[in-house]
């Protein structure tokens, strides 16, 4: 009876958004653990248990600064908030920032309220106690009836004081980045502010009670504001791309700086500058978690962290009404009292557990009922498509951006929405030009249309000598922004000397190959100067190129599941040495691809089969799958005869799945189709054959023709087309190209994956090399028998597979992705 409405609330509380950043729910997780900790030794010195190994923990010692990570967190989670829709609009709807706020926050605090004047400490409690935590002055007035609540007066009265400060300063202060010194400027009064405070009390006193320096210290938010206002800069460097672009901020040795500065200030004055000293520690690893894009441990990514994080609000303010209760049943168990260390541990582990299962009942009764309000309230007053099922997890941008009246003109200028179209950023590994990739071909045959309908800026490497090909690329509609680069060549001294580092690398060769600091510099400053509605990455390996990076929307392309075909490598490869290091390549790859899905609002696949992988291998719940599309106009079946005898393959010879099938074709194929056809000429097509590749030609009848501007010639020629692949993913755009052109095509199963075509009716299918020779000497011998494949595979993808409407598939998504929740992370609470 009760299950089905328990449904959608359980769900939200396990199921992280797509975007969610799990190491900031690791933080919150140690966050609500660190004060639940510090509150375990108040009964504990009543009973005069505290003073052994448990209270020297330093996670149970110092956890009082639990507030002070979750002060950092709630800075940076609401400034992104604000900081976003400033840049995007020139104002703050501070009406709709509330509502936000307040259905968020509180329904379950003054549910706690009550409940605690009336059932758990009934008559205990005068208006005059109540009525400061009902106002969120209690931090200022009154005896704080809620345990702890001061630091949620301190959170409130900064979301209100954030907003109306940026509104009263946006007509002076013309850029996001220009409110920096003032964030700063902040950070440095606050230590006057608490220096001046303790000058004055120890003027009348020099040794006041720690109540005093409580009342005038650690309760007020002109004096405890610090780790806000570091949050608030935070999200600030993030808005604007410095933190993208301030990379090194990510690294250890940084984290480890700020530690250190954070000592000496405690040191030199412990009530000046300890909440500075706090401020710079959790800063600092906030943004090691927000700038590294390495692949996150496994244990970071468990779940529970996600269910803690999200349960984090209710646990703080339920877990007063438990500290004794659980401590005087506990305190009832034969001899557990006797040994404090153990008790401490139990005691905190019982406390946590208990206050956890109450907080998922009021979660699910109380928060997840508002928060579902909250998007009915929100949605209905902005024109975004309704929100899925459970409310976002995350902060959203601001409304619909429009430039209304009062705006800043400035920057209502720069973020005024593009009509019809959507806005895009494009981010690829180079430009599209010449068409002697599959891949470049698909993206090709997208943007050609993508270009017209929508405003595409696209970002990529430019290699040298690809310059004049940017007319070609301009000619497609989109706003062009490269970044000059090379990439170790294949084969040479540092592309060796990248293969041996890359052993003690996180990343797979192939990521840390193609990543490039100034395009995610590129990438990061576009975001910051413009506003784009959606952000699209080609692939994984551009992922470490937008990862982090604050864009409203975004959608990982993949065109292969990387993973699979590193797998595949590993079973074939030849030797030992080359079978671990492949191996190795395929665990880190594993590790990578799945921690990338989980950073993009969705992810396209080019195959119902890789959608099915990806949801199975990595547990992803927002794949979407286009079909593959082929350029019909560019390659047409003129009826010209074929090469006696031809037969060709296609495909870019620095992949090394295409070389191991051209290895094999040769090696254990050809020889017995020469035998039957000794006239027979194997011509193998394709960019960047590498020494093994061109070595192959020295075979009877085989000529390494390497990359040329246009293969429809060559198909042209080809009797037979073969796709001898081995390893693979994703599916191959060259069996289409091949068919659009009337040519027969012989493929292993694997050459085909993915693509919806029907052996012995489109193509013929062969996976070891007796059947394959035998399908080519087949072709080779019936020249009708291979018109006849040809026509039909022609006909075939001529009538289901065009450019246009598979880029309107794509379009379809990603309108999907752009009129839906964003995944911008953890809610601020």
């Amino acid at each position: 009876m009760f299950a089905r409405p328990l449904t959608a609330p359980l769900r939200d509380l396990t199921h992280p958004p797509d975007g969610q950043n799990p190491a900031l729910d690791v933080l919150r997780t140690c966050a609500i653990l660190m004060v639940i900790a510090g509150h375990t030794l108040t009964p504990m010195a009543s009973e005069q248990m505290a003073g052994g190994l448990y209270s020297r923990l330093p996670f149970v010692r110092a956890g009082w600064t639990g507030v002070d990570l979750f002060f950092a967190l709630s800075g940076y989670l609401i400034g992104r908030q604000l900081w976003r829709e400033l840049g995007r609009t020139g104002r703050i709807e501070i009406g709709r920032f509330l509502v936000r706020r307040g259905l968020r926050i509180w329904p379950l605090y003054f549910a706690a309220l009550a409940l605690t004047v009336l059932v758990v400490e009934p008559g205990r409690h005068t208006p005059a106690d109540w009525l400061p935590d009902l106002l969120f002055v209690a931090n200022y007035i009154g005896p704080q009836v809620i345990h702890g609540g001061w630091s949620l007066c301190i959170e409130e009265q900064f979301y209100l004081l954030a907003p109306v400060a940026l509104l009263l300063t946006v007509s002076r202060l013309r850029t996001l980045g220009a409110y920096r010194p003032y964030l700063i400027g902040l950070l440095v009064l606050l230590p006057v502010v608490r220096a001046l405070v303790v000058w004055r009390l120890t003027a009348t006193d020099p040794a006041p009670a720690k109540a005093a320096f409580d009342q005038a210290l650690y309760f007020p938010i002109h004096t405890h504001a610090d780790g806000l206002v570091i949050g608030l800069l935070i999200a600030n460097l993030e808005a604007t791309g410095a933190l993208a672009r301030g990379g090194r901020l990510g690294r250890w040795w940084a984290v480890a700086l700020a530690w250190i500065v954070a000592g000496g200030l405690f040191v030199a004055s412990s009530r000046v500058f300890n909440y500075t000293a706090l401020a710079l520690v959790f800063g600092s690893t906030i943004c090691f978690c927000l700038t590294r894009a390495e692949p996150l441990p496994g244990i970071v990514r468990a779940r529970p962290f996600y269910v803690l994080s999200r349960l984090s609000y209710g646990m703080y303010l339920n877990h007063q009404w438990m500290t004794w209760p659980v401590f005087e049943a506990l305190r009832r168990v034969p001899g557990l009292s006797d040994r404090p260390a153990v008790f401490g541990a139990v005691y905190l582990v019982a406390l946590a557990t208990a206050s956890a299962l109450l907080a998922v009942v009021t979660y699910c009764v109380i928060e997840f009922p508002f928060l579902r309000l909250r998007e009915r309230v929100l949605h209905g007053k902005t024109r975004q498509e309704p929100a899925a099922e459970r409310p976002p997890s995350g902060p959203e941008p601001g409304p619909a951006v429009a430039a209304a009246a009062g705006a800043r003109p400035a920057l209502a200028r720069r973020f005024a929405p593009q009509e019809p179209g959507m806005k895009i950023l494009f981010v690829h590994k180079q430009i599209l030009f010449p068409r002697d990739t599959g891949g470049k071909i698909r993206v090709l045959n997208l943007l050609k249309h993508l270009g017209k309908w929508h405003d595409v800026t696209y970002v990529s490497n430019l290699r040298p000598g690809e310059e004049r090909y940017l007319p070609d690329m301009q000619a497609l509609g989109l706003k062009l922004e490269v970044v000059s680069g090379t990439t170790a060549k294949r084969g040479g001294v540092r592309f060796f000397a990248g293969v041996a580092a890359n052993l003690c690398s996180p990343y797979p060769f192939t990521i840390s190959r193609n990543y490039d600091p100034a395009v995610r510099a590129k990438v990061a400053g576009l975001l910051a100067a413009d506003r784009y509605d959606l952000l699209i990455c080609d692939t994984i390996v551009m992922a470490r190129h937008t990862i982090g990076l604050p864009a409203a929307a975004s959608v990982l392309f993949q065109h292969n599941v990387e993973a699979q075909i590193l797998r595949r490598h590993a079973e074939v490869a030849g030797g030992r040495p080359k079978r671990l290091y492949m191996r190795d390549q395929w665990r880190k790859m594993v590790r990578f691809e799945r921690d990338c899905g989980r950073h993009f609002g969705a992810v396209i696949a080019v195959s119902a089969q890789d959608k099915a992988l990806f949801e199975r291998d990595y547990g992803w719940n927002h794949v979407h799958a286009i079909d593959t599309a082929v350029d019909e106009d560019f390659f047409q079946n003129t009826g010209a005869a074929e090469v006696p005898g031809r037969v060709m393959f296609l495909g870019s010879l620095d992949w090394m799945p295409n070389q191991d099938g051209v290895r094999w074709f040769v090696r254990e194929v050809w020889p017995t189709v020469r035998a039957a056809h000794p006239q027979a000429t194997f011509h193998i097509v394709g960019r960047n054959p590498s020494g093994d590749v061109r070595a192959l030609a020295a075979a009877p009848g085989v000529t390494v023709v390497g990359g040329v501007p246009d293969v429809r010639p060559h198909l042209a020629d080809a009797a037979v087309v073969v796709v001898p692949l081995l390893v693979g993913g994703g599916t191959r755009l060259k069996i289409y190209e091949a068919m659009a052109m009337g040519r027969a095509v012989v493929s292993t199963g694997i050459g085909a994956e993915g693509l919806p075509v029907v052996p012995g009716e489109h193509y013929l299918r062969a996976d070891d090399p007796a059947a394959f020779a035998a399908a080519v000497v087949e072709v080779l011998g019936a020249a009708e028998r291979g018109h006849r494949l040809g026509r039909a595979a022609d006909a075939f993808v001529r009538a289901h597979y065009g450019s246009e409407p598979v880029a309107r598939q794509f379009e379809a998504i990603c309108q999907t992705v752009v009129g839906g929740r964003r995944g911008l992370g953890a809610e601020a609470v």
